[in-house]
Parts: structure tokens; C-alpha cells; sequence
């Protein structure tokens, strides 16, 4: 006896190849073989994470780069200073030659003090830079968020700069000079606020009864016939450059060291971006295949439907003729 319900299964089998047709051209046009949380529900759950760090390596490679530029400005302020520096010293040394008179040695000592105009302009620069980063005049460190995670922090630290610059001001001008000035913001963090008076009493470890002009004097003074003044300017530009070297040694370390994490951090964007890649992407060429073969299987089944309808019609059209 020929059963009448044969098309039944045939039309599930053509669902089930459309339903297979239709999700391998959505892999197609989307280029993702997990489009929802149904097609891998694992395989998301990874990818998302995986997702997650590469957004984050991203960030912090744009904060490394932030970092480069800003020791880069950093380190620029301290190269441009050595010039002058040198300059500096080229005239003390200049000014202990003995047959220097009265007038050459004046003549020195104004150009000095034209120059060292120029390091408290530096010292401002760069303390109005820091507090343009932060706003936070009283710390000077910045921190850089230099990976994906929590703790990966790397540090900049400013202080010997503004500490070096600080030292050289008071050295070069003197504190009763500098009293009332557009320094008093940097002299308050030595001395506090508000700011004492040229005449009190100096702190520790100076003895009673010296007071802060007479603690802290001008010592970039050249005078031959006074060896303390010539020793006190050697040492005064010679210490004002050693901390300079230090501190452009410093940022050259920090930007070398930023370019390797720099490095890193990309490296391991590129190899966790790979990796989600092959977890969430879909194989074109697999898809394909998928697609052709359920298509083929469709239109193969549709023509075998149509030919069991007709089947049927045929066996109805006998059994009705009969009766």
C-alpha cells in the first residue's frame, strides 16, 4: 500500500536545508561564524573576553604614545638648557684670566646675568606645563596606564627637574631677589606659606641668627680677586648641569623603556586579535561550501517534493476513477 504522507519528511529535509542556507549566507555577508550567543554559546564567551583585552592594548598603546610625547617635551626643556649652560660656565672660566679689567669683568657679569634670565623662564615653563597635565602643583610624578590591566602603571618623575631648576634659580638670583617675585609659588614649597621674609630666620641646619638672604645670596657673581665668589659660580653651574644631564639621561631612559612596552603592548594586540579572529570569524571558504551544498540539497529535495505530489495526484486521480 503507497502511503499518501510521503511529502512530510521530504518538506522537513527542505526546512532543514534552508535553515542551513540561510545561516551560511549570514556568516557570509557578516563575516563572523558566531553572530549570537546560539551558534557557540563557549565560543563567545572567550571571544568577548578576548575582544575586551585587545580594546584595552589598544588604549594603552594611544597612553604609551602619550607618554613618549610627553617626556619628549620633557627632554627637549632639558636639552635646550645645556647651551646656556655651557655659555655659562664659558664666561666664569673666561673671567678668571687676570688680565681681564674692571670693565671686561663687568661686561661678563652682565652677559651672565642676561643669560641666567633665561633659567627661571625654563623653571616656569615647565612648572606651568605640569600643572597643565594635572593641575597638582605639589606632585610632579605622572602616572601613564602603560597595559590592559589593572597595576600596569608606569611613572615619570619630575621632581628632580623642577628640583634642579629650583636650586639653580635660588643660586643665580638670590633668595632677597626672588622674594615677592612670580616665584613665590615654587620658594613656598621650600620655605612655606606664606612665604617668610628676606630678614627671618633661616631653617636648619643654618645656626641662629642667619637669616634667609644671608643663607641663600646670589652666587653666580665672578670676581677674581674674591675666590669664593669664582668657586661658588663653578659649583653653582656645574651642580645646575649635573642635574641636568641626570635628569635628560632619565628621560631618555623612560622613553626607551615606553618604546618597548610600546612594542610589546602591540605585539600582543596583534597575536590576541588574531586569536579572537579564528574563534569568531568564519572560514569564507568552508561557508561556501555549506552554502552550495544546501542549496544543492534544497532544490534536489524541492524537485523530489514535486515529484511526490505528483505521485499522489496520479494514485488520487486512479483511486477516484475507479469508484
Amino acid at each position: 500500500m503507497l502511503s499518501l504522507n510521503t511529502s512530510l519528511p521530504i518538506a522537513a529535509r527542505i526546512a532543514t536545508n534552508d535553515t542551513k542556507e540561510s545561516a551560511a549566507i549570514e556568516r557570509l555577508s557578516s563575516g563572523l561564524r558566531i553572530n549570537r550567543a546560539s551558534d557557540d554559546a563557549s565560543g563567545l564567551t572567550i571571544a568577548e573576553g578576548m575582544r575586551a583585552q585587545v580594546k584595552g592594548t589598544q588604549q594603552a598603546a594611544r597612553n604609551i604614545q602619550d607618554a613618549i610625547n610627553t617626556v619628549q617635551i620633557g627632554e627637549g626643556a632639558v636639552q635646550g638648557m645645556f647651551p646656556i649652560m655651557q655659555r655659562m660656565r664659558e664666561l666664569v672660566v673666561r673671567a678668571g684670566n687676570s688680565t681681564n679689567s674692571s670693565a671686561d669683568l663687568q661686561d661678563i657679569q652682565d652677559e651672565i646675568d642676561q643669560i641666567k634670565n633665561l633659567i627661571p623662564e625654563a623653571f616656569d615653563a615647565a612648572h606651568q606645563f605640569r600643572l597643565k597635565l594635572d593641575g597638582n602643583p605639589s606632585d610632579r610624578i605622572l602616572d601613564f596606564q602603560v597595559g590592559a590591566d589593572r597595576g600596569q602603571v608606569e611613572s615619570v618623575d619630575y621632581n628632580p627637574l623642577h628640583d634642579t631648576l629650583l636650586t639653580f634659580t635660588l643660586d643665580s638670583f638670590g633668595y632677597s631677589e626672588l622674594y615677592g617675585s612670580k616665584f613665590n609659588p615654587q620658594l613656598e614649597s621650600l620655605f612655606g606659606k606664606p612665604l617668610p621674609l628676606p630678614t627671618s630666620q633661616a631653617p636648619a641646619p643654618f645656626p641662629p641668627g642667619v637669616t634667609l638672604d644671608q643663607a641663600f645670596p646670589k652666587k653666580l657673581l665672578v670676581n677674581p680677586n674674591t675666590p669664593l665668589n669664582m668657586q661658588q659660580a663653578f659649583n653653582t653651574v656645574d651642580t645646575a648641569t649635573g642635574g641636568l644631564s641626570q635628569q635628560a639621561g632619565y628621560f631618555g631612559a623612560c622613553i626607551n623603556k615606553l618604546g618597548h612596552q610600546l612594542n610589546n603592548v602591540t605585539n600582543y594586540d596583534t597575536q590576541v586579535s588574531s586569536s579572537e579572529s579564528k574563534i569568531r570569524d568564519a572560514d569564507m571558504a568552508d561557508e561556501m561550501v555549506a552554502k552550495t551544498r544546501a542549496e544543492i540539497l534544497k532544490n534536489s529535495t524541492t524537485a523530489l517534493f514535486s515529484a511526490a505530489n505528483s505521485r499522489q495526484e496520479t494514485l488520487l486521480t486512479l483511486i477516484t476513477g475507479r469508484q
